[in-house]
């Protein structure tokens, strides 16, 4: 059986940077530009774990707004248009709406965002500050699989069974879930425009060597 493959993280300012040069890019670098994670993981941990517990799905919202934001950004032609066409900044539910609709978020990663936009609403607008034992089950609930077992396995090695350490678990591998879909979707943008690169320079050496047949003909 073979070991599992390592998996580097890339975190923002690491990687490729500038402009991508389509006329030379090699697919390598395209893979390693779109695997750089769009904020700072261990911040994002500390942030995770504060008091009080309310705090810590506000700041699981920002988050997730950013990468919402990041994967609109980095796959539509003109995403300045949409503050244009209606004249205020998106809230994330509206951000979330387009992601659903491109088809870049799954069912289940999108009924996680709703979720979150509700508390963090109830926070905000009720200045309701109190999240109740009930709230967090609930919420705990709706977690796919692909984040409470990696949530669950971390959970059982550091023995960390504190209802706040649980919620804070999920958070981050929610995060993480959540950028590695964005950054999928992004790798498949840079892959297809590079694939039709490699087209179109096989296309020109078609040319070259009928052309060349030809020649051999007169």
């Amino acid at each position: 059986m073979s070991e599992p493959e390592e998996v580097k993280v890339l975190q923002p300012g690491q990687g490729p940077q500038g402009e991508i040069d389509w006329n030379s890019v090699t697919e390598a670098e395209l893979r390693q530009r779109a695997t750089v994670f769009s904020y700072k993981l261990y911040a994002a941990r500390k942030k995770l774990r504060v008091q009080p517990i309310w705090v810590r799905f506000i700041a699981a919202h920002i988050y997730v707004d950013h990468i919402l934001t990041t994967l609109i950004k980095d796959n539509m032609p003109n995403p300045g248009a949409l503050v244009k066409s209606t004249g205020r900044r998106k809230y994330l539910i509206d951000k979330l709406e387009i992601c659903e609709a491109m088809g870049w978020l799954p069912k289940e990663l999108a009924t996680v965002v709703k979720r979150l936009n509700s508390l963090r609403n109830g926070f905000a607008h009720e200045l309701n500050f109190e999240v109740p034992k009930a709230d967090i089950d609930s919420f705990l609930a709706i977690f796919p699989k692909q984040v409470k077992e990696p949530a669950e396995e971390t959970l059982a090695q550091k023995r960390a069974g504190a209802r706040d350490n649980v919620l804070s678990m999920h958070l981050e591998v929610f995060l993480v879930t959540l950028d590695l879909q964005r950054q999928a979707v992004l790798m498949t943008r840079y892959l297809a425009r590079h694939r039709e690169r490699e087209l179109g320079k096989a296309m020109l050496n078609a040319r070259r060597v009928l052309q060349s047949v030809g020649a051999l003909d007169k």
